[in-house]
């Protein structure tokens, strides 16, 4: 709803896969109706999920970030999805 209501506020989505009310894969495909080029940075500890996700070509701008996160990696998907936004 935040970001239906503000877009231009948001330059990175950042989301865990397993949510109370909707799981990463539905909210993904929510925002890239609307926010086609929002990076997004998927967290998760499912391998299987992050595996999937990963050899998904439609999936432009999605990062994966795997559990548990060590401040290196967060860097380097910060970066990495920053660089993307600055280009799209």
């Amino acid at each position: 709803d935040m970001l239906r209501e503000d877009p231009d506020s948001f330059d990175i989505l950042i989301t865990d896969y397993s949510m109370p009310s909707i799981n990463g894969r539905d909210l993904l495909a929510e925002i890239r109706e609307d926010f086609k080029h929002l990076p997004v940075i998927v967290m998760s500890g499912d391998m299987e999920y992050l595996a999937r996700l990963r050899e998904d070509y439609e999936q432009h701008n999605v990062f994966i970030l795997e559990k548990p996160i060590s401040a290196r990696a967060l860097k380097r998907v910060l970066s990495s999805a920053s660089n993307r936004r600055e280009i799209t």
